[in-house]
């Protein structure tokens, strides 16, 4: 978030219609038709090297459900990325926490399934591997329902295919065919070709869905 940014306009242009963040300290709306309040910040540089649940006053308790939203990484105390943990979210007292910047998401990160990382909607490459989707969250009376919606129309694999045993270039195209006739239940096309010579890598194109293998190169 930059003052005249993009986001500042669109704040300004939205109104009360959404809320976005604007600082890289923590911030608070309410939403009192459901009694919810939410927890944010903005990245208003490339970097936020701190976290900003570290040393945290938190507001009172008004008895509403506690959400935060942030893009954090709990992976590297040393992140650029906001390096927020477990503990600080925690001690927080959230009742749910909504996080960005890991694209693989797993199930849950905390014991309780009180944290997760979205993942993507639709994957855009090797880095969003998988289906992609949202969850859907049921909070209330204590307890934290969570549902996976899957909403990807294509999808990234990555598998790996061992072709040593292979003599020739035919041998290894049948290898990769027979591995690609795992995914027939998608496959409508399927392409092979070699796409970094020297890596010992290819790549499978199924009916727009990478799908890439490691191998001895087909060159």
């Amino acid at each position: 978030y930059i003052e005249g940014g993009i986001y500042s306009r669109l704040s300004a242009a939205l109104g009360d219609k959404a809320v976005i963040f604007s600082s890289n300290e923590l911030q608070t709306f309410d939403i009192d038709a459901l009694r919810v309040r939410v927890f944010g910040y903005a990245f208003t540089s490339a970097v936020l090297s701190h976290s900003p649940l570290s040393d945290v006053e938190m507001p009172a308790d008004n008895g509403y459900l506690k959400i935060f939203c942030g893009h954090a990484d709990l992976a590297s105390p040393v992140s650029r990325y906001a390096p927020v943990t477990l503990g600080e979210i925690e001690k927080c007292g959230f009742d749910y926490a909504a996080l960005g910047h890991i694209h693989n998401r797993g199930e849950q990160e905390d014991d309780r399934g009180r944290v997760r990382y979205c993942g993507f909607c639709e994957g855009r490459s090797f880095d969003e591997i998988g289906e992609g989707g949202v969850w859907i969250v049921d909070l209330g009376d204590g307890e934290c329902r969570a549902e996976r919606k899957i909403l990807s129309k294509k999808s990234f694999y990555i598998c790996e295919t061992d072709v040593s045993s292979c003599a020739d270039t035919n041998a290894i195209v049948g290898v990769l065919c027979a591995e690609a006739a795992r995914y027939a239940d998608v496959a409508a096309h399927i392409s092979l070709r070699t796409c970094e010579r020297g890596r010992d890598l290819l790549r499978s194109l199924t009916r727009g869905c990478y799908r890439q293998r490691s191998g001895n190169s087909l060159s």
